[in-house]
């Protein structure tokens, strides 16, 4: 949205830069998960840049623009599931984890490579 920029060095104008800035994020975020449950999919399907695109010109054109944001989502491509890679990672038991060493560790007397 191109509000990363502070528009002014006024520090009142600043503050409220940073308010609407927060404002304006807390509302898409609230379209986001209206268009989730709507669309009855996972939260992160649904994409946010697409919905800031594409969400004021549905609002033009549509008496409910996150329905029909929910309902033609999926043909779109504006809720898909993320390709991100799912990092899993096996359950470890607490007794298979060992307490740190408290002998020291072994040393080795140095070498040179033949070097004077």
């Amino acid at each position: 949205m191109k509000l990363s920029v502070l528009w002014s060095s006024k520090k009142a104008v600043c503050h409220h830069q940073i308010w609407a800035i927060l404002l304006i994020a807390h509302l898409l975020l609230a379209a986001r998960a209206e268009v989730a449950t709507r669309a009855a999919c996972p939260l992160d399907w649904v994409s946010v840049p697409l919905l800031v695109q594409y969400l004021p010109e549905f609002a033009l054109r549509y008496d409910d623009p996150i329905g029909h944001f929910a309902e033609v989502g999926r043909f779109l491509a504006f809720i898909r599931p993320p390709r991100r890679v799912v990092i899993t990672v096996p359950d470890v038991p607490a007794d298979a984890y060992r307490p740190p060493r408290t002998d020291p560790y072994p040393t080795r007397s140095p070498r040179y490579a033949g070097k004077q």
